[in-house]
């Protein structure tokens, strides 16, 4: 019985160590069981570090491909800005320096234009002085034979002609009367003798004729070589400019050191008077150039001379460089082109439609 429950015991023992042996797991080459938990964490952590490397090199292609194109788009930002800038530059500086007026407003406004060709250029002398009666229409009227004057015709300050009767004197000697007449038209600038007074040596009456004046101008030593009878002279006399010809050149009467260099200008109007001062340029030299505007076309724009040229309606301004000048004229050295349709007068309302235009582009 003894021997029965001994050999029990070892069977049981025996079925406890192959169920054991049987329900051991597998061991890798390394030793670790493929479903143990470190085996699962190594995959596990290796599962996710590849994915990890792998979304950091896509991210890193990512970032250096938005870099890229990052750069390429502010480069071609900014060479669509400066491209941009520069045309609304030009736009801008073409606006400014041309503007579109119609045919009729022009008229309206009396724009008038020129075509730009050869011209001449008169040099000349600037010299001053004043107006004077020449000695012929000057009268001193005397009475011929002393006596008595029995009638006076006229007063001081009245219009007189030639021949026209002033006084009656019933002379001393032969008690026969006489009468004294104007020897020229003109004014009576003095009366010296009233009805009843005895007629003596001095003058009676004296009569200025004021329709033709002289000018006596200054002419200075460094200007008297240059200076000639029958020169062309302008006059220039109360904001008025007249234009005459030299009729003489006589030494100063004081020996003053000048000479008197004369012009005769007309005045049927007495709108001078004898003793009026008076400027005057005097033509010494008569230059012929290749191209020449009006003095009126020319307008300053941004520091720069500039002539507004006309093309159909269009008006833009062309800066030139000017060379000699003269009271009408200016010579034009370059900038513009013989032929070249240009604002001759009333320039100024071209160059305010410019900068009206200007200023509201910029607004």
């Amino acid at each position: 019985m003894k021997q029965l429950l001994l050999m029990i015991s070892a069977l049981l023992f025996f079925s406890t160590q192959v169920s054991a042996s049987d329900e051991q797991p597998a061991t890798t080459e390394s030793g670790t069981h493929p479903d143990s938990p470190d085996h699962h964490q190594a995959n596990n952590h290796k599962d996710h570090e590849t994915p990890h490397r792998a979304d950091e090199h896509k991210h890193t292609d990512k970032h250096e491909h938005t870099d890229e194109h990052e750069h390429t788009d502010e480069h071609e930002h900014t060479d669509e800005h400066e491209h941009t800038d520069e045309h609304e530059n030009d736009e801008e500086h073409h606006h400014q320096d041309a503007t579109q007026i119609s045919a009729a407003m022009a008229q309206e406004s009396g724009i008038t234009t020129a075509v730009a060709g050869h011209g001449t250029i008169e040099r000349h002398i600037h010299t001053y002085g004043r107006l004077v009666i020449p000695p012929q229409n000057r009268a001193r009227v005397h009475a011929r034979f002393p006596g008595l004057v029995t009638r006076v015709s006229v007063n001081t300050g009245e219009t007189v002609k030639k021949g026209q009767l002033l006084a009656v004197v019933e002379s001393d000697k032969s008690l026969q009367s006489y009468e004294v007449r104007s020897p020229i038209d003109g004014i009576i600038q003095q009366r010296s003798i009233n009805a009843g007074e005895i007629s003596g040596d001095s003058a009676l009456f004296i009569i200025l004729n004021e329709s033709e004046l002289w000018a006596e101008l200054k002419v200075f030593p460094a200007d008297r070589e240059g200076v000639h009878k029958h020169q062309t002279v302008h006059i220039f006399h109360n904001g008025h400019r007249h234009e005459s010809e030299i009729i003489s050149l006589t030494p100063s009467a004081a020996n003053e050191p000048y000479i008197i260099a004369r012009a005769s200008l007309n005045n049927p109007q007495a709108d001078m008077s004898p003793g009026d001062m008076i400027s005057a340029d005097i033509d010494t030299e008569t230059v012929r150039v290749n191209l020449v505007v009006n003095n009126q076309a020319l307008q300053e724009i941004e520091g720069n001379v500039a002539v507004f040229v006309r093309s159909g309606d269009r008006y833009t301004a062309v800066p030139v460089q000017t060379g000699r000048h003269d009271e009408h004229h200016t010579e034009i050295i370059s900038g513009l082109q013989p032929g070249d349709e240009y604002v001759s007068e009333n320039s100024y309302l071209i160059k305010a439609d410019i900068g009206k235009s200007g200023a509201a582009h910029e607004h």
